[in-house]
């Protein structure tokens, strides 16, 4: 090899080494910019939050997994496939009843819904109040099957809240539910205990 042609070969091994470090950093880039339009209020996760207000005002119950790590292919599979992108308006349409899909479970990936319609599992513990319905268990279920973090709104009483790492925070309320929502998906793997959440985040009922 000539001394050109290794210099290529050397600089062409050196960003093979990056890639995954530069992706990495790319994904946390998008992530902190996510969080920053969410408190200007913009960007999708403003449009999920205030989608979520929207169908509580209107006792519309919802059902929406925001996906982390974990592969969500299983649960695509039985959805319809959207790829659409993220704006209330569209959330509130689809759990607007007698809509074909609004009984279902919605999947965010990144900045895309990417599917709606999924059937979530449900969670198998007992310890669930009886004023809580199949929504929540699927929430539920979702977030012990899966990284991910799952939304649910009551139909039957308006009230949000989120299922993370098999734990139900309930009865989030509306003020609290943005820097929770951001706090959770900050810390995925530090705030997996109630006390790890900070005092003034706490919701009222925790199932652990």
């Amino acid at each position: 090899l000539s001394v050109l042609e290794k210099a290529a070969l050397a600089l062409s091994l050196t960003w093979l080494a990056l890639a995954p470090l530069l992706g990495w950093w790319e994904k946390r880039r998008e992530k902190q910019w996510a969080f920053q339009l969410l408190k200007n209020g913009r960007g999708p996760l403003f449009e999920i939050v205030s989608a979520c207000r929207m169908l509580s005002e209107a006792r519309q119950g919802a059902l929406i997994a925001i996906q982390r790590k974990d592969s969500f292919e299983k649960w695509i599979g039985s959805a319809v496939a959207l790829d659409a992108r993220i704006r209330k308006e569209t959330i509130f349409s689809i759990f607007t009843p007698p809509g074909a899909l609004h009984d279902g479970g919605m999947i965010i990936q990144g900045d895309r819904i990417a599917a709606a319609g999924s059937v979530f599992p449900l969670t198998g513990r007992a310890d669930i109040p009886t004023e809580l319905g199949t929504r929540h268990r699927a929430g539920l279920g979702m977030s012990e099957a899966t990284d991910a973090l799952a939304i649910i709104v009551s139909e039957e009483t308006g009230k949000i809240s989120l299922a993370d790492g098999g734990r139900l925070l309930y009865d989030v309320k509306f003020e609290k539910f943005p820097e929770l929502l951001e706090s959770l998906l900050k810390n995925r793997r530090s705030q997996r205990k109630e006390n790890r959440l900070p005092e003034k985040l706490r919701p009222e009922l925790i199932l652990r």
